[in-house]
């Protein structure tokens, strides 16, 4: 700074540079697994001790396109379930680190994981109840018994039909 009127000028001021923080590594080992019929569990390793970070997973229906963010998982957690999912499908997963407590992009995000494959179990089809048989119980109702021969059902419907073609269902136990 100078003065003018007396010329007077100040001494210079000291520039400090800063270095910007690097950004987090990505995670890595990347895999998932699935353990039913609706669910893919995703597992994956981390070597960032940062605080205030937290896991970005993103899906997607074909690996390439369609990226989708379905969850952000607190930092120290190193998995995540994927729940409701139709059995039989393939999904594609990647996961990247975020830092909530910085604003600059350029060091706030991870790359991205490896992208991982995952297949939801098949679906298994309940096996038909067996020895089916009808004996009147009064004057109006039916009595029913079945040998059930399957592990996996959750439930049996009843139907029944006046000509043996058109059926209705008539209860769900």
């Amino acid at each position: 700074a100078r003065n003018v009127s007396n010329n007077h000028t100040s001494e210079f001021s000291r520039c400090t540079v800063v270095t910007p923080p690097q950004p987090p590594t990505a995670p890595y080992n990347l895999a998932g697994t699935s353990n039913t019929q609706t669910t893919i569990t995703l597992t994956w390793n981390d070597d960032n001790t940062l605080s205030g970070m937290q896991f970005l997973v993103e899906h997607s229906p074909d690996g390439t396109t369609g990226w989708n963010q379905i969850a952000a998982v607190p930092a120290g957690t190193l998995s995540y379930d994927h729940t409701g999912l139709d059995c039989g499908t393939t999904h594609y997963y990647r996961v990247r680190v975020e830092r909530t407590d910085i604003l600059s992009e350029y060091s706030r995000y991870s790359g991205y994981s490896a992208v991982a494959a995952a297949t939801v179990q098949i679906c298994v089809v309940p096996t038909a109840p067996t020895g089916l048989t009808a004996y009147p119980t009064g004057v109006t109702s039916i009595g029913l018994s079945w040998t059930d021969t399957s592990d996996n059902e959750t439930e049996f419907r009843v139907e029944r039909s006046p000509n043996g073609i058109d059926w209705a269902q008539v209860a769900t136990l």
